[in-house]
């Protein structure tokens, strides 16, 4: 099961990577020079919903008890991704890039701290929280 939860954040964080170099391409001018600018917009746009699943079923799996046990540090990352993919989605108006991007540096070092935590081979080789 924690070499699942490891791929799952793998996956999270790879498109979470993708995710933000569509939105670089579009608001830097790369994508205008090329002419797409709009695909580059509705692939940052269509790929927050996936970055948004799979922050869900991350936490989730984070929040397994049948995984070794993670400092509870890493279970708040694991949360405060959802909460700042929720608010670029949900809360935060269009145009307010500043706090769009603010949000989304947060997402960022939270998914790659816990992919971080995750590539330790001591904890996939730990004992689950509900064993001894």
């Amino acid at each position: 099961m924690a070499k699942l939860t490891r791929w799952i954040v793998a996956v999270h964080l790879l498109i979470v990577i993708v995710h933000m170099a569509a939105a670089i391409a579009f608001v830097t001018g790369v994508a205008l020079v090329s002419g797409e600018a709009a695909t580059a917009y509705l692939l940052h746009a269509r790929l927050a919903w996936v970055v948004l699943a799979l922050g869900i079923v991350q936490a989730l799996a984070v929040f397994n008890p049948a995984l070794p046990a993670l400092h509870w540090m890493y279970r708040v990352f694991a949360i405060l991704v959802v909460i700042g993919e929720v608010l670029e989605l949900f809360v935060i108006p269009r145009g307010y890039v500043d706090y769009h991007v603010t949000v989304a540096m947060v997402v960022w070092g939270c998914a790659l701290a816990l992919y971080v935590r995750m590539l330790d081979p001591q904890w996939t080789a730990a004992a689950a929280s509900g064993t001894s």
